[in-house]
């Protein structure tokens, strides 16, 4: 009696569990390449959306200490390694892959140096003169890491410009990496 039972069992065949195991073998390769490209691909996303805050972070905190500059002169760094300390105005500068914001407190008498940003392995920074405008200030900063870049441009009309008299103008180089500043009012 036990033999018609055992008669309508069926069973897997050799080579049906090796098609079987060769289709999900390839699915699980499908699937891990694809969790692996998108592993990669959210690096890389993560260190571009690094390097942008970090360029737009530097472009931010420049723009509002020098958007109400009564006097702006685009130096370079010697110089304005030369001259901070005698001098009571205030400096962006490059130097060693560091953005420096020195400032000069009119209270005390006394210069902070703060590092605007030094997250980012490189960095450059170039200000110039706009063409055609005389109280227009351009800025490119540039930031690179793990082999991506970005670069941040802007162009800022100074506004305390028009209002000195005589009319101010950015003064100094044409383009350098360093800009001396100060956001006094004068009365008339």
């Amino acid at each position: 009696m036990l033999y018609p039972v055992f008669k309508n069992r069926k069973g897997f065949t050799l080579i049906e569990i090796m098609i079987a195991l060769a289709l999900v073998g390839m699915v699980i390769t499908v699937a891990i390449s694809l969790v692996i490209y998108g592993n990669s691909l959210f690096g890389i996303s993560n260190n571009q959306f690094h390097l942008q805050s970090e360029a737009r972070f530097t472009m931010d905190t420049i723009t509002q200490e020098v958007r109400k500059a009564t006097e702006l002169k685009i130096m370079s760094v010697a110089d304005c390694e030369a001259e901070k300390d005698s001098q009571n105005y205030n400096y962006i500068y490059l130097k060693d892959g560091v953005i420096y914001h020195s400032i000069y407190n009119e209270t005390t008498s006394t210069r902070t140096e703060k590092i605007v940003t030094n997250s980012v392995s490189n960095i450059g920074i170039v200000f110039s003169k706009a063409l055609n405008s005389t109280n227009t200030l351009r800025i490119k900063i540039t930031v690179e890491e793990n082999a991506q870049s970005y670069i941040a441009e802007t162009q800022i009309t100074l506004l305390n410009f028009k209002l000195m008299r005589p009319k101010s103008t950015v003064q100094g180089n044409d383009s350098d990496l360093a800009i001396r500043y100060r956001n006094l009012l004068i009365a008339e």
